[in-house]
Order: C-alpha cells, then sequence, then structure tokens
C-alpha cells in the first residue's frame, strides 16, 4: 500500500508544469533628480511576459506600470519596457520625486515578486534647489553672491597691504 502511495505521488510531482523563476530581480539604487534609471529582472522562461507594479510612498497598494505586452495608460510618458526576448526586461524612467518608489517585478505564473527601492539623492546647494525659486529670488541670491565675492577681494587686498 506504502508502495502504491509513493508511486501516486511520484506520478503527480511529475506532472506538475514547472513554471518559469525568476533568476535576477532589480537591484535598489538611489539616483540625482534627472538621472536614467533602468532596473533589471530576469526570468527563465522566454515564453513568459513580467509584469511591473511600483509603489510611492504613502499609497496604500502597488500600481501596475506593465501587464507583459505594454505601459499602462498615462504611465507610458513615464516608463518604457525593453525585453530582448531571452527573459530580460528592463524598465527604464527618469529619477524624480514621482519616481521615487518600491517597484516589484512579477512573475505572473508563481507571483513570485523581487523588488527594489528606488531614492532620490539629496544634493546641498545645487543648482537644482535654484530652479524652485521665482525669477526675483534668483536675482536677489546672485546679487548677495556678487556682493560676498566683491567684500572678500576688498578684505584679501587689504590684508595683502598691511603686511607689506
Amino acid at each position: 500500500m506504502a508502495l502504491i502511495i509513493s508511486v501516486f505521488i511520484l506520478v503527480a510531482i511529475l506532472s506538475l508544469k514547472v513554471d518559469g523563476i525568476l533568476i535576477e530581480g532589480p537591484q535598489s539604487t538611489t539616483a540625482r533628480s534627472g538621472q536614467n534609471v533602468s532596473l533589471r529582472c530576469v526570468t527563465n522562461d522566454t515564453k513568459l511576459n513580467l509584469n511591473w507594479k511600483y509603489m510611492k510612498k504613502h499609497s496604500p497598494e502597488p500600481e501596475k506600470i506593465y501587464n507583459g505586452d505594454s505601459v499602462m495608460g498615462d504611465l507610458l510618458k513615464v516608463f518604457t519596457v525593453a525585453k530582448d526576448g531571452n527573459g530580460k526586461y528592463e524598465l527604464q524612467f527618469i529619477a524624480s520625486n514621482s519616481t521615487a518608489a518600491k517597484y516589484f517585478c512579477i512573475e505572473p505564473g508563481t507571483e513570485m515578486t523581487l523588488t527594489a527601492e528606488v531614492t532620490l539623492a539629496h544634493v546641498e546647494g545645487s543648482a537644482s534647489s535654484l530652479v524652485k525659486m521665482d525669477p526675483k529670488q534668483r536675482l536677489v541670491l546672485v546679487g548677495v553672491v556678487a556682493a560676498m565675492q566683491m567684500a572678500i577681494k576688498k578684505d584679501w587686498f587689504r590684508h595683502l597691504r598691511r603686511e607689506y
């Protein structure tokens, strides 16, 4: 009886269809605003079409980006997916506040999911922080910097005269 049950279990295991598995997942990264970002996901089953989702900070649930065939609706303006026919899918976009999120690569047969986090690098005192100012504030800032440079030069020349 035990032999019959063992043979039955073995036949059941062998008859199961094994779906593809994800063999490489996306890597978390930190990018500067405006930088190109590419997240790669690879499956061993070239017949499968991987799915991509993302979840912004404070969102209740992930939003589908790519359904295995195409990028969803308005997200086409932000995301592209390159696939090579050998199971490799690359989600591509430009880093910004709206794309800083957690990304999910999903193998549709098994629902196996690999994730990566994309965060924005904060650069102190970069020119990008000036872009958020209105033109009048920028002009004042440029004037202040120029005045400071003039004052530094004047003090530097005074210092030189004192030493000689």
